[in-house]
């Protein structure tokens, strides 16, 4: 039932003013039944490769940062000998 009133409000959101639409989208039903907040929850192809493709990226960015990461400690290994 609960799903349903929710896609009626949907279809009917633009007969409500912008304000009104705010408040509905912020209302228990439409939290309750609304679109998913995390789109990795969802099922499906499209699901999948953009959830690997997100995979990809954060593989990308730490290995990124362990580059840096290693410049630093190169770039400062001789000053921790002289300590």
């Amino acid at each position: 039932v609960g799903k349903k009133m929710y896609n009626a409000l949907r279809k009917h959101l633009s007969s409500f003013s912008d304000k009104q639409q705010r408040g509905l989208k912020q209302s228990p039903l439409w939290k309750t039944f609304g679109p998913r907040e995390h789109p990795e929850e969802e099922d499906g192809p499209r699901s999948s490769k953009r959830k690997a493709r997100d995979e990809d990226d954060q593989a990308t960015k730490m290995e990124e940062m362990m580059a840096r990461c290693r410049n630093f400690v190169r770039e400062n290994a001789s000053g921790y000998e002289e300590r």
